[in-house]
């Protein structure tokens, strides 16, 4: 003990970790300061995204939202590259889009190119042009579908119809306009080409579709009269051979298609099934089952929809009300 000067009870690990050098703490002390930093602001991400879990959010008023705060200069600069339908659309979002939309667009001409067969009465001026183009759109089978008998979703600049085709689709359309069938009435939206148009049916005398005008659309397709035309409802309607999108159940639309039928026929024969529907293949079940076991239901139905929305010249259709009907 007196030699070594050591009582043999320390501990070798201290002598030997006080023997080495001390390393430099400044790089240890900055990189203990940068991970603190990170786990406080991760803890404090951690309390903002629980505060916003858990505090319910305050309702925000529509004056100040920013559709509310966006200049009429801006406004009017986005509905230029707008359609009317989707200018329209807009006009339901907002009071402000709507009062300043009826001061700067031209409804009438919306109305004419959307639906060319509709006519206005003599009195023009006093008439609410928007309300009736509102109306005409409320009346419609499906809004997606409404859009795309426009002329503008087909591009055809790419296609190059046959000079069969173009001669068939002058003559029907000169015997259209000459002698059209009672209560029908057709044409191009796109004259040059003549793929996309729009037709008109009259409800028949003795249905409950009486008085009723319908619109149609129909898409002629390059091969035509090869292949059938695609006609679809427009105007919505309760009936055991159309559903919900207007699309029409006729063999004569597919594989009994004959080269002697002609639009003006195939709208004569769409006139045809409002008299007489087949109920028993049917693409509305709901209205397939009344129209054979009730047929009374089925009239009343048919009529109360004939009456709100083939009828938009009604001054008091906005009154009639077929919810309470059960369909």
């Amino acid at each position: 003990k007196s030699d070594s000067n050591d009582s043999g009870n320390e501990d070798v690990g201290d002598s030997v970790t006080s023997s080495k050098p001390k390393k430099n703490t400044g790089q240890s002390s900055s990189l203990n300061t940068a991970s603190l930093s990170r786990i406080n602001r991760r803890n404090e991400l951690l309390n903002e995204l629980v505060y916003e879990l858990t505090t319910p959010r305050t309702k925000v008023s529509s004056s100040d939202t920013y559709l509310e705060n966006l200049p009429p200069e801006v406004m009017l600069a986005i509905m230029k590259n707008m359609d009317d339908l989707s200018i329209y659309a807009i006009s339901k979002a907002s009071y402000r889009w709507r009062r300043l939309i009826n001061s700067t667009v031209d409804w009438q001409t919306f109305l004419r190119t959307r639906w060319p067969l509709f006519v206005l009465s003599r009195n023009d001026d006093n008439i609410d042009i928007s309300r009736i183009y509102d109306h005409l759109i409320q009346s419609t089978s499906c809004f997606l579908c409404l859009n795309e008998t426009g002329i503008r979703f087909e591009n055809h600049l790419a296609i190059h119809p046959t000079l069969w085709r173009h001669r068939r689709l002058q003559s029907e359309i000169r015997a259209l306009q000459g002698e059209p069938p009672e209560g029908i009435e057709a044409t191009p939206l796109d004259p040059s080409s003549c793929y996309h148009w729009q037709a008109s049916v009259l409800g028949p005398s003795g249905s409950p579709y009486e008085g009723g005008i319908f619109y149609l659309y129909l898409h002629i397709p390059q091969s035509y009269p090869m292949i059938p035309p695609r006609v679809r409802f427009i105007t919505k309607i309760f009936h055991p051979n159309i559903n919900m999108h207007g699309d029409i159940g006729l063999d004569s639309f597919s594989h009994n298609w004959s080269l002697a039928l002609t639009i003006s026929k195939v709208l004569i024969s769409v006139q045809s099934l409002l008299t007489d529907p087949y109920a028993y293949i049917c693409m509305n079940r709901r209205a397939g089952d009344l129209f054979l076991n009730n047929r009374e239901q089925y009239e009343q139905i048919a009529r109360n929809w004939t009456w709100k929305y083939a009828m938009v010249d009604f001054i008091n259709s906005d009154e009639i009300d077929i919810d309470h009907i059960d369909y």
